[in-house]
C-alpha cells in the first residue's frame, strides 16, 4: 500500500513542523492514519521546511530539519507502518550549518546546505566520505540518479551546477552556466535530469545529460515566475514542476523527457502551489497550495482533462500551505483474481475490498474488460470482505466473498 508522508510547517505559533501519514488506496480517497506511531515534532528555521528522501529500494530514509544538533537524520531499516521514523539515527559528525536539502541512493546518503555545503556518507560503513567541495557555494538542491551512479546539485557559486560520479567522486561543472536552481528531477533511465531556476533573469526549466551537456531550456513563453518543487513519474519518463506564473497564478507543468514537450497541467488564478508528490500507481499528483475555498491540499488525475479534485476527510490535516511530501510503497497486501460473467466470459466489473475488522473501504478497482483480471492493493494482510458488483441491467446480485486473506507483497 502506498503512503503519503506529509510535513507541515506552522508559522502561526513558534515555527515547528509535524509529520503525518496518509494511505493512498486504489480508487478511494486518502485515509489519514492515526494509528501509526506518532512522530516527534521538529523545530524549523525561517522558511526552510522539513525535507525527506527515500531510497529506490525503499529501505532507507534521510531527513533534514534546518538547524540544531540533530538537524540531519537517517534510518536504515525496511519501511513499514510500524518502522517509518521510529528508529531515526543521527551521524556522529553534525552538520554545523543550516541544512537545506537531502538525498539518498541505495549506497550513499547526503545532506547539503549552507556551509559546510555537502556531506556524503556511506550507508554500509557510516563513514563520512572525503569528496571535493572546493568551489561550492550554498547548496539549494541535491538528487541521486535512480541507478545511484550520479549526484547532481545546484549551488550559489558560478557555474551553479555540479554533477558528481559516485564511483570515484570526480565531478564536472557544466558550461554554459545556469542560474542557481531549485529542485532536481532525473529521468527514469538516469541519462538526463531537469532542474528549475527561480531567478527573474532566467526562470524556467533546463535539462542536462548526465555528462553535463545542455539538452533543452524553456523559452520566455514557457516560463513561470517561480517554481517551488518537483517530482518524477518514471512510468511516463516525465517530470512535474509546481509553482506560480505571476502574482498568484498557480502553475503545474509536465516535462516529457523523451520529447521535451511541456504540458500545462494547471494554470489557475488566486492561489499558489508550494509542494508536490506524484503517485505513479494511481496516476495522481498531490500538491499543497495557498488556501482555496477551505483547504490547503488538492490532487489532479494525470490524464486529460486534468481535473482538480478534493481528497476528502484527510484535508482536515492541513492547517498550512508550507509542507513537503514524499510517497513510498511498503509491502502490505494484495487481492487479485479474474472476474467472469454468467457465461463464464472474462468481464469488466467493479471490485471493492473492505477491511473486515474495521469495515473501512480498503480499495476499489475495475477488472480488465479483455482478461477479467484485477489486482487490488490492501492496507494490510488481515481478512477482507470482497464485493463484485453486477453490471447495470445484469440479472445478477452482487457477489460477496467473506474473509479473503490478501497475499503479502
Amino acid at each position: 500500500m502506498k503512503k503519503l508522508i506529509v510535513y507541515q510547517v506552522r508559522y502561526a505559533m513558534n515555527p515547528w513542523s509535524d509529520c503525518s501519514f496518509l494511505d493512498l488506496p486504489t480508487g478511494v480517497n486518502p485515509i489519514l492514519r492515526n494509528d501509526i506511531p506518532i512522530v516527534p515534532t521538529f523545530s524549523v528555521t525561517g522558511n526552510t521546511s522539513h525535507k525527506v528522501d527515500i531510497s529506490p529500494d525503499k529501505t532507507k530514509l534521510v531527513s533534514v530539519t534546518s538547524t540544531g544538533t540533530d538537524n540531519i537524520s537517517y534510518q536504515n531499516i525496511p519501511l513499514t507502518d510500524d518502522t517509518v521514523f521510529t528508529d531515526l539515527q543521527y551521524p556522529a559528525v553534525s552538520f554545523s550549518g543550516i541544512a537545506i536539502a537531502c538525498a539518498t541512493s541505495n549506497k550513499f546518503r547526503c545532506f547539503a546546505g549552507r556551509s559546510p555545503y555537502l556531506y556524503v556518507f556511506d550507508w554500509e560503513t557510516g563513514d563520512l566520505l572525503t569528496i571535493p567541495t572546493t568551489g561550492l557555494g550554498n547548496v539549494s538542491a541535491v538528487k541521486f540518479s535512480p541507478d545511484g551512479e550520479y549526484l547532481a546539485l545546484t549551488h550559489a557559486t558560478t557555474p551553479f551546477l555540479r554533477i558528481y560520479k559516485t564511483s570515484d567522486w570526480t565531478f564536472i561543472s557544466p558550461v554554459p552556466a545556469v542560474v542557481e536552481g531549485g529542485s532536481i528531477v532525473w529521468s527514469a533511465d538516469s541519462q538526463k535530469f531537469a532542474l528549475q531556476t527561480n531567478q527573474s533573469s532566467s526562470n524556467g526549466i533546463i535539462v542536462f545529460s548526465k555528462d553535463g551537456v545542455l539538452l533543452f531550456r524553456t523559452t520566455t513563453a514557457d516560463q513561470a515566475s517561480r517554481l517551488e518543487a518537483s517530482d518524477s513519474h518514471y512510468g511516463q519518463n516525465a517530470a512535474y514542476f509546481v509553482g506560480r506564473a505571476s502574482g498568484t497564478i498557480a502553475k503545474i507543468i509536465k516535462l516529457d523527457f523523451d520529447t521535451y514537450e511541456l504540458t500545462n497541467i494547471l494554470t489557475q488564478n488566486e492561489y499558489q502551489v508550494y509542494s508536490c508528490a506524484v503517485d505513479e500507481d494511481g496516476n495522481y499528483i498531490y500538491f499543497t497550495h495557498s488556501k482555496i475555498e477551505d483547504r490547503y491540499i488538492s490532487r489532479i488525475k494525470l490524464v486529460p482533462p486534468y481535473t482538480l479534485e478534493r481528497i476528502g476527510a484527510a484535508e482536515s490535516l492541513f492547517a498550512s500551505d508550507r509542507a513537503s511530501m514524499v510517497i513510498y510503497k511498503n509491502g502490505a497486501g494484495k487481492i487479485s483474481g479474474t472476474v467472469r460473467d454468467i457465461d463464464n466470459t472474462p468481464a469488466s466489473r467493479e471490485v471493492l475490498a473492505y477491511d473486515r475488522a474495521t469495515g473501512n473501504l480498503s480499495g476499489r478497482t475495475v477488472s480488465d474488460a479483455l482478461t477479467g483480471n484485477y489486482s487490488l492493493p490492501t492496507l494490510n494482510t488481515k481478512p477482507h470482505d470482497v464485493v463484485f458488483r453486477a453490471a447495470p441491467g445484469e440479472q445478477l446480485n452482487d457477489i460477496f466473498f467473506a474473509r479473503v486473506e490478501p497475499e503479502a507483497e
